[in-house]
């Protein structure tokens, strides 16, 4: 499972440029008072980090994440948690054309079809 705290954001990064640029999805549920949904979209910008999951109010569990990679060659993408300032790769990994990195908490990373 992935929580993020208040100082955490969720975050990828491209080794290098792809084009079209994949894109992200992730779902949440933020921990305050209750469970609280939330979905975030993202898109890649080549070797500059995107926030995916930005930092929550008090707690969030991160409950699923896709990057589809829509390039006609593979990407490697790393995915990351960000702790005010320290990064903490989770996974790095090549993603073919057509196929999409998924994370879920019973299956961990997979790069699916």
């Amino acid at each position: 499972m992935i929580t993020l705290n208040k100082n955490d954001k969720l975050e990828f990064v491209l080794a290098g440029a792809a084009d079209p640029a994949p894109q992200a999805f992730a779902s949440y549920e933020d921990v305050y008072g209750g469970l609280i949904p939330g979905r975030a979209f993202a898109e890649a910008n080549g070797a500059t980090d995107v926030t995916l999951v930005s930092a929550p109010y008090d707690k969030r569990v991160i409950k699923s994440i896709m990057i589809y990679n829509a390039d006609n060659a593979s990407v490697t993408v790393t995915v990351k948690i960000n702790s005010g300032g320290t990064d903490y790769n989770l996974i790095t990994i090549a993603v073919a054309s057509g196929k999409t990195l998924q994370y879920s908490p019973n299956n961990g990373f997979a790069v699916t079809a």
